[in-house]
């Protein structure tokens, strides 16, 4: 399941931080700026984990 976290960076902008964990797969991170990317990304990677394409 992927976690979507909003940051603030120091200068201010926002981005993204996405966290997917799977119970005994490795755990995928990335950072966005943009929302709409960070959940094309989760979407993706969390399929590609459970059909074992995903490699770290």
């Amino acid at each position: 399941m992927a976690q979507i976290r909003e940051r603030v960076k120091k200068n201010g902008k926002k981005s993204f931080f996405v966290r997917i964990r799977m119970k005994g797969k490795p755990e995928a991170t990335a950072s966005f700026e943009r929302l709409t990317d960070a959940r094309l990304w989760a979407q993706h990677t969390e399929t590609a984990i459970r059909e074992g394409r995903y490699a770290t």
